[in-house]
């Protein structure tokens, strides 16, 4: 009976190292997860602040064209009328 007793501590033993390994190994794939994950959502936001940058500067850009169109077809008008 005593060697049963012995046999069931070692079994026990053996079977709780496996478990405390399994546990460390799932706790850190848990946190290489939610690294990934912090990183994702660090990325996602990140392009989206240049998302939003992009489309400040295509406004920007079609501002600036109309006013440089509006500048040299007001520059045009007074030539035209000096021509006449």
């Amino acid at each position: 009976m005593h060697k049963d007793y012995d046999e069931l501590v070692a079994k026990h033993n053996e079977l709780s190292s496996k478990y405390d390994s399994l546990r460390a190994d799932y706790d850190q794939t848990v946190s290489k997860y939610n690294k990934l994950q912090s990183d994702y959502n660090a990325a996602t936001q990140e392009l989206g602040n240049y998302r939003l940058a992009t489309h400040i500067l295509i406004i920007v850009v079609v501002a600036l064209g109309i006013a440089i169109l509006f500048v040299i077809l007001r520059r045009q008008r007074p030539r035209e009328a000096e021509n006449r």
